[in-house]
């Protein structure tokens, strides 16, 4: 999976790739077969957020002020 972020968090910050939760999942499909691999829509949301997370330790993104659960936000933007 390390391999997997570095590709995710460098799309993200060339803006190649969104670093929505859907875009994330087409972004794995795209890299590895996530259902082989038994990734489905709740890991792969759990894997996202811990990715977004890594971001925002690292200095890389920060959590969008006017994110909240459900709404159409993106959660993590650009730092």
């Amino acid at each position: 999976m390390s391999a997997l972020y570095r590709l995710w968090i460098t799309g993200v910050l060339d803006g190649t790739v969104k670093s929505s939760e859907g875009a994330f999942a087409d972004f794995v499909n795209a890299h590895i077969d996530s259902k082989r691999a038994g990734l489905n829509k709740a890991k792969l949301a759990i894997i996202w957020d811990k990715f977004g997370q890594r971001g925002v330790a690292e200095g890389k993104l920060i959590i969008n002020p006017e994110y909240t659960p459900g709404n159409r936000k993106t959660k993590y933007l650009k730092a």
